[in-house]
């Protein structure tokens, strides 16, 4: 099992445009898909549940967390939601790409696979999921 961690920037006043698009993005194949949780951070003015700073004036971060079977079947899913990456085609600089950015984002998105190493329950179930 893996866990696929987005953090997307989104530009002030874009929220509702990348909420949207985002609910848009349903993967197509979820064969290997268990949940996604979709979230933003939220501001607590106790320090002990702030050690971790995802705020900024300039965007508003938002946070996917998906728990998928394996790394391939994100792949499967996903590969044809993620906007287009292409060479930059000068030969100054051959190791360059241009990577797509949707217009609400602040800057590119970042990603993370993670593998999960143990895994821990507790008398809480899930809610249902949105879609």
């Amino acid at each position: 099992m893996v866990i696929v961690v987005v953090r997307w920037y989104i530009l002030p006043g874009k929220d509702d445009e990348f909420k949207e698009i985002w609910k848009k993005m349903v993967p197509d194949y979820k064969d290997g898909l268990f949940r996604e949780l979709f979230s933003k951070p939220v501001d607590l003015p106790d320090t002990k549940y702030h050690t971790l700073d995802f705020e900024s004036k300039h965007y508003t971060s938002y946070i996917n967390v998906g728990v998928w079977r394996a790394v391939e079947d994100f792949d499967n899913a996903i590969n044809t939601k993620i906007p287009g990456r292409r060479p930059l085609n000068d030969p100054e600089q051959p190791n360059k790409d241009i990577i797509e950015l949707f217009d609400f984002e602040f800057k590119l998105r970042e990603r993370i696979v993670m593998n999960v190493e143990m895994v821990r329950a507790g008398d809480f179930t899930l809610p249902l999921a949105d879609f």
